[in-house]
């Protein structure tokens, strides 16, 4: 069904005056509400350094070291933005709430325009109404102020484009093929982890007319996951993680797998081939595969240094592993290639894959590898130093930022944990786990008894929705799979599960929950395939076409009336207090007890340097400081770098100061507490030679 009758308004005049009426409420708001909406210190971060960027202070958060600890597309936004903060630190906060408006907006028109092409106008109204109006993707996408917003609506935009421009039966276009390029650099821009989905969406697009989009997609997922499952078999009995090795191993493994694989002629459809013949050229293409990588990971160890050690026996357990599944995918994809006819030799077809993946990944590549040289030069590293703290924050022993995960049921756990901040699949999984909750209590009030059936009723949950969905498209499973071919889904679903492996697996610490908005997306997205199912069904229905079209109107007004009494009820300015919000509270007890011009050390500290006068704010932890402070903290030693910037005074808690790695590896001894304030205390800093 493409259409119902009774549409004739402008469905995106509709979305965009709601949208922006609701959140000028928010804009004008008492500044001690508007505060509400920025959730995260992390959001002041990108503040506080657009604006000494807009000052000519250059590329930095405290004016003393050069940075690039964020996304380069939010800061370029940013920037402009935060030049208003010379007039009035609260303009600039005003102002990105209607731009993260509008950019949720032109989101959720994205997403009605690719479902109503490719589906049905009721469900692409109703998947665009969830994207913009449901609380838990909105507060995740509009608020904030962190880079969520223009990571969804990139993520959104390319692959409308890729829809609109890259049809499967129409020969691909060389022109088109370069701006999905630069339209898939925005999105790589935008955050820098959607590299997974420009990476694999390119590989779609340069097999895009025959079928190894499919299947070489398939094997990585695959490969992958018998690498991270081989890994954690082998570490949760030691007392160390090797992140390092299990990036690298991942990444040869899926390089020479596929590659022995294709090279071998495992993706060429077999010809009257025996079973057993063909399951034992699978079985040593897997073993050349394995073979290569584990040469290539001697080498890079023993040789080249590259990592200090790893467990042996992780390249054995995934060789055997590898050996039983990897034959059995090829064999069963193959039972639903058996009719098709089509020749995936390098010979007849090197040339279209060449041009196209030149003209998709040259403005890719020339862009990422321009931004990693500007990066090295300004900032003495090539990627954002953020995301190697919090990889090597994995390596240490007692911090207060958690610990990797270091068995395979943790990490199994992790993929269907219900919270927001853990959960990439949280959309659909908390409000199972609430639903589990409410229902564990009625059972028993122990609160063991209670966390164990609300784990069962999650699963029994997770079960009865899978074989809904199987008995949902049974007969429609044709359908769903060129549905999810015309959209680009199935890459698009595949990099989700290698972006959940790049935080879960590799002793990444303190994901944020912002960094799940792609899962959002694709959960979006796919949902919109069911809501499109279920209108089939209805529509054939007597009155089926008029419950559609009353159906959509009403469910949109429920929705966008829940959303707008939570708005008005957080906040209106009849309301309003004159109390002050604990933002400008701690800055101005930090203010009051430090003296004009010192340095402050604080582990975060974005919002007190955004609004604290006359003093300098150095961040601790170093996700938005230099290469020098995160090398002298490797060390254990930072007293060179606080002597260099002056620093005279540290503000945060005892226990992650003193108590936690690295902090207390630099700071104690160094410490004399002057005054409390609440949770935290104020410390002036000496050094061991001044403390003599």
């Amino acid at each position: 069904m493409k259409k119902v009758s009774g549409f004739k308004f402008s469905f995106e005049v509709l979305i965009f005056t709601a949208v922006l009426l609701s959140h000028l409420l928010v804009a004008l708001a008492p500044e001690n509400k508007l505060l509400n909406w920025y959730l995260t210190d992390d959001a002041f971060y990108y503040f506080k350094t657009a604006q000494n960027i807009s000052e000519g202070k250059g590329i930095t958060f405290d004016g003393i070291s050069t940075t690039n600890g964020f996304h380069p597309l939010w800061m370029l936004i940013c920037v402009p933005v935060f030049a208003l903060a010379r007039f009035d630190l609260f303009y600039p906060l005003r102002v990105l709430v209607i731009i993260q408006a509008l950019l949720t907006a032109c989101s959720g028109i994205l997403i009605y325009h690719l479902l109503a092409r490719n589906l049905s106008q009721p469900t692409g109204m109703v998947s665009a109404l969830i994207w913009i109006f449901y609380q838990p993707i909105h507060s995740l996408t509009t608020m904030l102020g962190m880079e969520s917003g223009i990571n969804a609506f990139s993520i959104i935009l390319l692959i409308y484009l890729t829809n609109l421009w890259i049809r499967p039966k129409d020969s691909i276009n060389l022109r088109r093929m370069v701006s999905l390029g630069l339209i898939a650099t925005i999105a790589l821009f935008s955050r820098l982890d959607n590299i997974f989905i420009v990476l694999l969406l390119g590989l779609w697009l340069v097999f895009r007319d025959n079928s190894l989009r499919w299947f070489i997609l398939l094997d990585m997922a695959f490969v992958l996951m018998i690498c991270v499952i081989s890994y954690f078999l082998r570490v949760q009995t030691a007392h160390n993680i090797f992140p390092s090795f299990l990036i690298i191993f991942m990444s040869l493994s899926v390089l020479f797998k596929i590659l022995s694989a294709y090279l071998l002629g495992i993706y060429q459809l077999p010809q009257n081939q025996k079973m057993v013949r063909y399951l034992s050229l699978n079985i040593f293409a897997v073993s050349i595969g394995s073979a290569l990588s584990i040469g290539c990971i001697f080498l890079l160890h023993d040789v080249f240094k590259l990592f200090n050690g790893f467990p042996r026996s992780v390249l054995l357990i995934d060789w055997g592993f590898s050996i039983v599944l990897i034959p059995v995918v090829h064999f069963v994809t193959n039972l639903f290639r058996k009719n098709m006819h089509e020749d995936v030799s390098f010979s007849r077809n090197w040339r279209g894959w060449l041009s196209r993946a030149m003209a998709y990944f040259a403005p890719l590549g020339a862009a990422l590898g321009g931004y990693m040289l500007l990066n090295l030069n300004y900032s003495g590293t090539a990627m954002p130093i953020s995301g190697q703290i919090k990889r090597w924050w994995g390596t240490l022993p007692n911090t207060v930022y958690g610990t990797p995960i270091r068995s395979l049921s943790e990490f199994f756990y992790s993929w269907f944990s219900a919270t927001s901040k853990d959960g990439p699949w949280s959309l659909i999984l908390g409000p199972m786990n609430r639903l589990g909750m409410g229902i564990s209590r009625l059972i028993s009030s122990d609160i063991t008894i209670q966390q164990t059936s609300m784990k069962i009723f999650t699963l029994i949950s997770l079960l009865v929705i899978a074989l809904w969905l199987v008995m949902l498209f049974r007969r429609e499973w044709r359908w769903l799979v060129s549905k999810l071919d015309d959209m680009g889904l199935w890459p698009f679903f595949v990099a989700t599960i290698l972006h959940v492996i790049s935080y879960k697996a590799t002793g990444y610490l303190h994901a944020k929950f912002w960094y799940w908005v792609s899962e959002m997306v694709f959960i979006v997205i796919f949902s919109g395939l069911i809501i499109e199912r279920l209108f089939k069904i209805v529509s054939n229905w007597k009155n089926g076409q008029k419950i559609i079209r009353w159906f959509v109107p009403i469910i949109g007004i429920l929705i966008f009336t829940i959303f707008s009494f939570n708005i008005w009820r957080q906040y209106n300015a009849i309301e309003s207090t004159n109390e002050l919000h604990n933002y400008l509270s701690e800055t101005q007890v930090i203010q009051e007890n430090t003296d004009v011009g010192s340095v402050i050390g604080m582990t975060g500290g974005g919002v007190t340097a955004y609004f604290i006068q006359d003093r300098t704010i150095v961040n601790l932890d170093g996700l938005i400081n230099g290469i020098d402070y995160y090398h002298q903290l490797r060390k254990g030693n930072a007293d060179e770098y606080f002597k260099k910037i002056h620093l005279k005074y540290v503000f945060g808690a005892e226990s992650m100061l003193l108590d936690s790695d690295p902090y207390r590896w630099v700071l104690e001894g160094r410490l004399n507490p002057i005054n409390r304030f609440g949770d935290s205390t104020l410390y002036q800093f000496q050094l061991p030679e001044q403390l003599d």
